[in-house]
């Protein structure tokens, strides 16, 4: 994957696929969240071995100048429920109980978890544009 800059030439390029990722890219350019698995995006995700809690799995990559800064994972990061087995499809996938928004403005992820009171926000790099956050881009 190639990432340009706004005169045409090259940020970099980083030998990730990204299959059907959602991609959130910071205004500056420096900062990549890949959302969701390669497979199914961010509608499902892998739940084998989480409904008796053994296994983690990745939901979320960042990446800093095109080099992997963090992954996300849903038991560990996330405070994952077991998903319970009746939810889980054929080939060990399930519906994602949780939702992403990114906030450049703050710097940091943001999940809605479907069992939980409160939204969970984790930390990102910054991004250190905030004077590009200001501006209105035309749609």
């Amino acid at each position: 994957v190639y990432f340009g800059s706004a005169d045409g030439g090259i940020l970099y390029e980083m030998p990730v696929f990204t299959g059907r990722r959602d991609i959130y890219l910071s205004p500056s350019g420096s900062v990549i969240v890949l959302d969701g698995g390669v497979y199914f995006g961010s509608r499902l995700m892998s739940a084998r071995g989480t409904e008796d809690g053994e296994e983690d799995h990745v939901v979320t990559s960042v990446y800093l100048n095109g080099e992997l800064w963090r992954d996300i994972t849903y038991k560990a990061d996330l405070n994952g429920e077991p998903i319970p087995a009746n939810q889980i499809r054929g080939g060990g996938w399930a519906r994602r109980p949780f939702t992403l928004d990114v906030s450049w403005e703050r710097d940091v992820l943001i999940y809605d978890m479907e069992n939980a009171s409160e939204k969970l926000e984790i930390a990102i790099p910054p991004t250190a544009e905030q004077s590009a956050l200001s501006y209105e881009y035309p749609i």
